[in-house]
């Protein structure tokens, strides 16, 4: 079982994660500057190189996959309806 310590360390990674994947600003900026962001996250140095192998064509990927499936994107600051499919 993890300790509290290990599972505080995985929630900012999971943090980043998650809002990579729903605001692509962000994810333009987690991959431009990925110390300053690992940084401002918290992450181990374990969690950067997690963060090195998803890579960002993988998290385009998925961000796009969440996209298509979700009736929700996140704009610039704020939640914006998509247009639904006829």
């Amino acid at each position: 079982m993890a300790s509290s310590s290990e599972l505080k360390q995985g929630r900012g990674l999971l943090e980043l994660l998650g809002r990579a994947v729903i605001d692509p600003e962000f994810r333009i900026d987690l991959f431009d500057k990925p110390e300053s962001m690992a940084k401002q996250y918290g992450l181990s140095s374990q969690e950067s190189a997690v963060l090195k192998m998803i890579g960002r064509s993988n998290l385009e990927k998925a961000a796009g996959q969440i996209a298509e499936r979700s009736e929700f994107a996140v704009g610039p600051g704020r939640w914006q309806e998509l247009e639904a499919a006829p």
